[in-house]
This record gives structure tokens, C-alpha cells and sequence, in this order.
């Protein structure tokens, strides 16, 4: 069922990698900084609390941004009863970004903690491989390796950005795992690199 979460996002993205689309939000996510910021402010002042802005900043600022669904989690698609097709539902939150978060979101609801940790390599891997096929038969012409560089770099900043919004929202979420918090703390390291 992943594989098929990932090839819907993958073909999503790529059809809509040059869509301009009035009326959508600016920002795609439903935990987009700009509108979580109650959970920010009942953030531990933290690193993280400090850099959430930064992060922001930095997924906001991908060279590679397309249109994502916002919302990406398992109950919002509806496979078919052999297996072997997908449909998405549940809308309401599709705008501009990077496609890390959906990335990171549809992840973090359906695999295990030692999933997580074993299978990051195949879950960027399936869903390049996807990408790069969509934009093929959608005639994108891109620089695919460029996309797929950043989106490798910029994956930890989507499960760090997830889970500033947990951590203010409902610290006890099932979601936060031990993988997420890695994630998050490769992210911090990535920022204090580069500062």
C-alpha cells in the first residue's frame, strides 16, 4: 500500500510541478507555520522552537516546489480492492511546497518504528524513481538529479517541520517516534552547519 501512496504522490507532484492555480493556499500543509502558531507558542524553548522559522524558511525556499495535497495520511487514500490502484480524497489543504511533507506524513502514519529506521533508503528511492517516471510521461523536461539532491537534503527538514507541529499540538502523538526525532535533530544539524 505504500508503494502505491508513493507512485499517487510522485505522479501528483510531477503533473503539477509547473501549475500555477489561483484560490489554493499559498503554503500547502495544514501545520504550515504561518497558521500553527498557538503550537509554536506552547513549544518547550527549545533548539527546535528557535530554528522552527529557519525550517520554514528553507522548505518554503526549495528550488523544487510544486503543488502537494497537505494532508497525506492513509486514511485520506482509498486503495483498490485488488491492490492494485490508488485514489486520493480530502483536499482542503493542497498549496505550494516542497514534497517532503507529504513525503514525511504519509511515512510517519504507516510504518513502524523499525520500519522507519530500515526502509528510508527504499522510500526515497521508490519515490524518485516515480518522479523521474511522471515527468517523463507528463513531457517535463527538468533537471531531475538536481530535484532529487534536494529533496534527499531537504527530507529531514519535513520530518523536523511535522514534528515542531506535534510537539506543540499533541506531544503524545503516537507519530513521534524516535526516527522523527533523528530526523529532526540531522535537520538542526544541517542549520547549524550552514550558519
Amino acid at each position: 500500500a505504500l508503494v502505491l501512496a508513493l507512485r499517487w504522490l510522485a505522479r501528483f507532484h510531477a503533473k503539477f510541478s509547473q501549475t500555477k492555480v489561483d484560490g489554493l493556499w499559498d503554503t500547502g500543509s495544514y501545520w504550515h507555520l504561518a497558521t500553527r502558531q498557538d503550537e509554536w507558542n506552547k513549544m518547550p524553548d527549545d533548539e527546535l522552537k528557535q530554528v522552527a522559522g529557519d525550517i520554514d524558511k528553507r522548505l518554503n525556499q526549495a528550488n523544487f516546489k510544486t503543488l502537494i495535497h497537505g494532508d497525506a495520511k492513509f486514511a485520506n487514500f482509498c486503495f483498490h480492492h485488488q491492490g492494485n490502484d490508488i485514489a486520493a480524497v480530502d483536499f482542503q489543504y493542497v498549496g505550494y511546497g516542497s514534497p517532503v511533507k507529504d513525503l514525511a506524513y504519509i511515512v510517519a502514519g504507516c510504518l513502524s518504528e523499525q520500519q522507519l529506521e530500515t526502509q528510508e533508503s527504499f522510500v526515497l528511492s521508490t519515490y524518485l524513481t516515480y518522479l523521474q517516471q511522471a515527468f517523463e510521461f507528463y513531457d517535463i523536461k527538468t533537471d531531475f538529479n538536481q530535484i532529487a539532491d534536494e529533496i534527499r537534503t531537504l527530507y529531514c527538514f519535513g520530518w523536523a517541520d511535522f514534528y515542531r507541529f506535534l510537539v506543540g499540538w499533541n506531544p503524545q502523538s503516537h507519530k513521534m517516534s524516535q526516527y522523527m526525532k533523528n530526523q529532526t535533530q540531522r535537520c538542526l544539524s544541517l542549520l547549524r552547519e550552514e550558519n
